[in-house]
């Protein structure tokens, strides 16, 4: 009962894809690769869920706070990745800026929101 032979796809990345012919004529939901090197989605959502970003932003409103007090406050146990992105991206946009700006990687640092991003959330809440 075995299924056709594995499709192998070579390009920046390798993929590799299985039929499985025992799950029917109803297979599961297609897995959507994403191309890392396409645009993806603003990182503020205007779908009208609140973002990521925009919880970090309205987290920022109350008080400067470091990653880890972010990631705490997002119910997450440690700083991730995706949190260092969004964090990342806020900064480069401008929403939010350095306690100390002169030493971005000091264990002390902090994120506060700019005018920017005070004006951004005043527009989209």
């Amino acid at each position: 009962m075995g299924g056709t032979d594995p499709q192998l796809i070579e390009g920046d990345s390798f993929r590799m894809i299985i039929a499985t012919p025992e799950f029917g004529d109803n297979p599961a939901k297609q897995i959507k690769i994403v191309d890392a090197d396409k645009p993806q989605k603003p990182i503020i959502d205007q779908s009208g869920a609140e973002s990521g970003a925009e919880k970090i932003l309205l987290l920022l409103q109350k008080e400067p706070l470091a990653k880890s007090n972010i990631a705490d406050q997002l119910g997450l146990n440690t700083v991730t990745g995706a949190l260092n992105r969004l964090v990342k991206d806020l900064h480069k946009k401008g929403l939010v800026e350095y306690t100390i700006p002169d030493k971005p990687n000091s264990r002390l640092q902090k994120y506060r929101l700019t005018e920017k991003g005070k004006n951004y959330l005043r527009n989209h809440q």
